[in-house]
């Protein structure tokens, strides 16, 4: 946390629920909870050497 600037305080030791430990906990599980998906266009695909198949 502090190679991202910020203070390394969990709320259990006083930091609340806006601290930035919290904020990042959350923002850590939204990320690694969301679906990301992408699609690749026919284009793209000979652009790339990528052939689904």
């Amino acid at each position: 946390m502090r190679e991202l600037r910020l203070v390394p305080v969990p709320a259990s030791a006083g930091g609340g629920k806006r601290s930035d430990a919290a904020r990042l906990r959350d923002q850590m599980l939204r990320l690694f909870a969301a679906r990301i998906s992408f699609q690749v266009t026919a284009a793209a695909a000979t652009r790339w050497n990528f052939y689904p198949p």
